[in-house]
């Protein structure tokens, strides 16, 4: 049995090769034929939780990998013991306290003398922890298998957070929000007490967003409320590395909190590395998903939503049950100024007009074109009466003349509205506002009606 490394020297080396393999951080560990343990560090000792001597002659190989995993590893003795030399793998490793940990072994045979001066031909297992590299694939594979930025970015900073690294906080923005993830309050990761990318000096998010390079700092060196905060969890310092979002001018942040100051620069090396790769591919993906999904459901003349979108949209909110309505919405003028000056005037006319409908919507509002010069704004969750402002507040705002080139058009427009009843669907919706609209062209054009079903008063 062998319990520790000798100090006397040999062909092979000096005597503290011996020491580089006891006291050194990497995981090792040898096996006899049977899978007993013959020998292990103090490295693989921590990575299950035991002292040696709870190893040593005591616990098989058996003992401490997952059951499923119990069939490769004793293929893998068989195979290593007649002269196989596999390839590093992944295996679950028990630790003193029950959890199953993924651990990488690189795996070798060692001829040893005999008893009693040695226990004999030993299998050598080299083992690191593979929790990292795991987070990583956890990510690749949600990002892969289309899952939510959400969803993606927290595998990756739990799985990134660790005692000896401290926990891992990301944010990027979503949106006009800010979103973050991670084992730590709102405080410690970035954001100021509204939800936004913090920027107060200072702190190492700030340089790092500055600079664009990795930043970190002793946690005794923040300002308020940061060291108290950080305090409180046992962190000895903060390292900051910001991502570049192509969708935003906000970079997203990597905010992390070691339990002791000398990893700050280390960890500021680390983050810009594998982390840094796997934000930057999440933030590109969104962003060209965003813009193919804009290509597929926009309008290209107008940018706005295009038919089928709005549709999509409109029955999603029915089915969610939210109270909404419908202005559909005609240009009165547009024809007979499409036939007198051309067609390029006449797409710079529907463009105008386009913009002019989105400065008169508020948040959450859904403006589309449905084809040629018609158009509709829908709303949800406000009453009849508020869709009247908006229809009034269409015809004042197309009244006034569009000039292209010098040319003053003047074109206006006709609104109809509904306001969706139980039960309807978005085509009964959008029906209803346009049997409005006729109405409204009927009464000379210029002007508004609501749906006989929203029984909201005429326009003096």
């Amino acid at each position: 049995m062998v319990t520790g490394v000798s100090k006397v020297g040999s062909s092979s080396g000096p005597w503290w090769l011996g020491d580089l393999v006891a006291q050194g951080s990497a995981a090792i560990g040898a096996f006899d034929a049977s899978g007993g343990v013959v020998y292990a560090n103090a490295a693989l000792a921590d990575l299950v939780g035991l002292a040696p001597e709870e190893l040593i002659g005591v616990v098989s190989v058996l003992d401490l990998v997952h059951p499923a995993d119990t069939g490769r590893v004793l293929a893998t003795l068989d195979g290593v013991g007649v002269g196989a030399r596999p390839l590093p793998g992944v295996i679950r490793v028990r630790s003193v306290d029950g959890a199953w940990r993924l651990v990488e072994v690189n795996v070798g045979h060692v001829d040893l003398p005999p008893p009693p001066e040695g226990p004999g031909p030993v299998v050598v297992v080299v083992a690191r922890d593979y929790a990292l590299q795991d987070a990583h694939w956890q990510f690749l594979a949600a990002l892969s298998g289309g899952e939510s930025l959400r969803v993606c970015v927290d595998h990756l900073a739990r799985g990134l957070s660790s005692a000896a690294d401290g926990p891992l906080a990301i944010s990027y923005a979503d949106g006009t929000t800010r979103r973050f993830a991670g084992p730590v309050p709102r405080v410690l990761a970035g954001l100021d007490p509204l939800g936004g990318l913090d920027v107060t000096p200072g702190t190492p998010w700030e340089e790092a967003c500055r600079t664009g390079e990795p930043a970190w700092s002793p946690v005794d060196r923040l300002p308020e409320p940061y060291r108290s905060a950080a305090g409180q969890r046992g962190a000895e310092a903060c390292v900051a590395v910001a991502v570049a979002d192509p969708g935003h001018p906000d970079p997203a942040l990597l905010v992390q909190w070691p339990p002791s100051a000398a990893m700050g620069h280390l960890l500021g090396e680390a983050l810009a590395r594998r982390p840094h790769q796997s934000m930057t591919l999440a933030l590109e993906r969104r962003d060209t998903l965003s813009r193919l999904e804009r290509l597929a459901h926009h309008d290209d003349l107008t940018g706005l939503v295009d038919r089928g979108r709005f549709f999509q949209v409109l029955d999603g909110w029915l089915d969610d049950g939210r109270p909404c309505g419908v202005c559909y919405i005609d240009l009165d003028g547009f024809k007979p100024v499409n036939d007198t000056h051309g067609p390029a005037v006449g797409d710079r006319v529907v463009g105008a007009a386009a913009r002019r409908l989105e400065t008169l919507v508020r948040p959450g509002d859904l403006v589309a074109r449905l084809g040629g010069d018609e158009f509709t704004i829908a709303r949800a969750g406000e009453d009849a009466h508020e869709l009247e402002d908006l229809a009034q507040g269409v015809v004042d705002a197309l009244r006034k003349p569009i000039e292209v080139d010098g040319l003053a058009l003047s074109i206006g427009a006709s609104v109809g509205y509904a306001v969706a009843r139980q039960a309807d669907t978005a085509s009964a919706v959008v029906a209803a506002a346009d049997a409005a609209l006729y109405d409204a062209k009927r009464a000379g054009r210029g002007t508004w009606r609501a749906s006989a079903f929203t029984h909201s008063p005429h326009p003096a």
